[in-house]
């Protein structure tokens, strides 16, 4: 299905832009074409995700002697125990948007927001009970590490400035982009088989947030009579969200005056190549 949808954002990107070429050369256009007013429309195309979760895990001493000890020995393994995901495929990505032009002679200047669907998403885990039974000197250890996130909503309010020469308008543009994106890093471990009375550990944390960044790019409209077709280009950076892991450990005798916990970081970037086609009132 993921192919699927793919293939078909990026046949549509290319079918938008063969449809542009195609009017252009078919079509009676006027000299110059009216770019002022408003419009609605649609959108549909590819986004390429380059975000990234990495979870880490931290050993807190209250300073005695034994508590630093098994502090500085637990920080050897506290790389191998980072949890992480790194995300840079692409998906379909699609959308509704409004927005309204301005015209000086071949200046145009605008406004638009979008609303959009992409069905960002990754996990990654591990197995790590060859690590934590070597740590503890154990053979009876089952643990695990895991880590995922999922974004499904982004949009944008961006300025446009363009240059028109005919029916095609050229143009840059750039604002403020949302999204909302849920993460989530984890490791957990159990004694004995992991039946439900033996000794168990877990270290977790997640968040769930709307970011707020910027965006950038740049596209081409080609118009005739109410309608428009186009493609564009954005890079989207929605920041970063951080979050603490809580610890929950039973029945386990660690260091007295230790503490395990840990901390996360999601970084949430993509880019967005897509057709567009609007009406304008």
């Amino acid at each position: 299905m993921k192919n699927l949808l793919l293939s078909t954002a990026a046949a549509v990107t290319v079918l938008a832009a063969a449809t542009m070429a195609n009017a252009a050369d078919m079509a009676p256009a006027p000299s110059v074409y009216d770019w002022s007013g408003v419009y609605i429309g649609l959108n549909a195309g590819v986004a390429w995700s380059n975000s990234e979760v990495d979870g880490r895990v931290r050993c807190s001493s209250d300073g005695s002697v034994d508590a630093d000890a098994f502090c500085d020995d637990f920080s050897s393994y506290a790389d191998d125990l980072r949890q992480g995901v790194d995300d840079s495929g692409g998906v379909f990505t699609g959308g509704a948007m409004i927005g309204a032009n301005w015209q000086w002679e071949s200046l145009v200047l605008g406004v638009e927001a979008d609303v959009n669907y992409a069905n960002f998403g990754d996990s990654n885990s591990r197995d790590l009970s060859d690590l934590a039974n070597e740590y503890f000197q154990s053979e009876d250890i089952v643990a695990s590490s895991r880590a995922s996130y999922d974004a499904d909503w982004w949009g944008t309010v961006r300025a446009r400035a363009g240059f028109a020469v005919d029916n095609w308008l050229f143009y840059g543009t750039g604002g403020l982009a949302w999204g909302t994106i849920e993460a989530d890093a984890r490791i957990d471990a159990c004694w004995d088989g992991c039946d439900a009375s033996d000794e168990s550990a877990s270290i977790r944390g997640s968040t769930s947030d709307t970011n707020v960044g910027w965006t950038i790019g740049a596209g081409m409209e080609w118009g005739w009579d109410n309608w428009t077709l186009g493609a564009e280009y954005l890079y989207v950076d929605l920041g970063s969200a951080d979050f603490d892991h809580r610890t929950d450990v039973s029945n386990i005798i660690i260091e007295e005056n230790v503490e395990l916990s840990g901390d996360a970081n999601v970084d949430y970037q993509f880019s967005v190549i897509r057709a567009t086609a609007k009406w304008k009132f």
